[in-house]
């Protein structure tokens, strides 16, 4: 994580959690704090194929940060690894519906936006540990 002059190291991999990371913390974030009345203003309309890709791409880095990173033993392995579950399966459920390919015949069932903005919330924070800090 740090080389012998007490740099820190930031390979690829870092760079990759901590940009996930900052993504899925907005698209969390902005969301709530407009539903609050914190703020007056909210992301212009995303495309759902555009959101889903970035769900996958988010929970499966996540995966990948929770079982190849040293630090990430423990305490914060394992919520790494059921949230990066829970936000592939956000994103590949609705990704095979779309598809038309007749893999999936059914959809998440409606959860709250709340829900689902306060576990990208999670993810995004967990990512952007992994890439800051290598872990917690």
């Amino acid at each position: 994580m740090f080389n012998k002059k007490a740099q820190l190291m930031m390979g690829p991999r870092k760079w990759i959690s901590l940009i996930l990371g900052f993504l899925l913390t907005v698209l969390g974030v902005l969301p709530m704090l407009n539903q609050y009345g914190v703020i007056s203003f909210n992301l212009p309309a995303i495309p759902g194929i555009v959101l889903w890709i970035l769900f996958v791409a988010g929970g499966v880095w996540l995966l990948v940060d929770a079982t190849s990173e040293g630090t990430l033993q423990g305490y914060i392995m394992w919520p790494s690894v059921v949230i990066g579950v829970i936000v592939i399966g956000l994103g590949i459920v609705p990704l095979l519906g779309a598809s038309g390919l007749g893999i999936i015949g059914f959809s998440l069932p409606s959860i709250a936006k709340l829900i689902s903005d306060v576990i990208t919330v999670l993810a995004g924070f967990l990512l952007i540990g992994g890439g800051t800090f290598g872990g917690f």
